[in-house]
């Protein structure tokens, strides 16, 4: 599972936080990352909580990106909105003149909206982690911490799925 916290949503927002987790959990790589701006729109901040003051000394993209090719080399790659985490590396690699890295992401976020009948694909992971019953207070929005999630999510329909092998839980995953 990989996750990231950006500098917003824009096609100018980088990576501020990256976290991947293995099938079990176990941190694989976690950074915080400088991004190239220098600048944190305080929208970003409010949700995941990181400011240039918590940044200032992390290492930047470049300094990042050979621990993340390390940690998802031979993976399977899952985020819960794969397409937004694959657009904020490619961004942020795009901003350090970098080619941006061919990961082949796979959506948990859709696999588990159509696991349930959603056939939008667009389910919040803090809507989904409380359906399941997996999360206990609120969404941190820290790269870890939503990396484990969407495992317990995962982990959690997987599950159903086997000891109720009749249920919607079943629906294309």
């Amino acid at each position: 599972m990989l996750d990231t916290e950006t500098t917003g949503l824009g096609s100018d927002a980088e990576v501020v936080d990256i976290g991947v987790v293995d099938r079990h959990g176990q941190i694989l790589l976690e950074s915080l990352v400088r991004p190239r701006s220098g600048h944190v729109p305080s929208g970003a901040a409010r949700v995941h909580g990181l400011t240039m003051r918590h940044l200032q000394a992390a290492p930047t993209w470049p300094e990042v990106l050979p621990s993340l090719i390390r940690a998802v080399a031979g993976r399977r790659v899952l985020a819960w909105n794969a397409p937004f985490d694959r657009r904020m590396l490619e961004q942020s690699s795009r901003a350090w003149d970098l080619r941006p890295l061919p990961i082949p992401f796979e959506c948990a976020m859709h696999r588990y909206a159509l696991s349930c009948g959603v056939r939008s694909g667009r389910y919040g992971l803090e809507r989904a982690a409380s359906r399941e019953g997996v999360l206990s207070d609120r969404q941190q929005h820290r790269s870890v911490g939503d990396a484990r999630l969407t495992l317990a999510v995962l982990k959690s329909i997987f599950e159903k799925a086997a000891k109720y092998p009749s249920s919607p839980y079943n629906q294309d995953i």
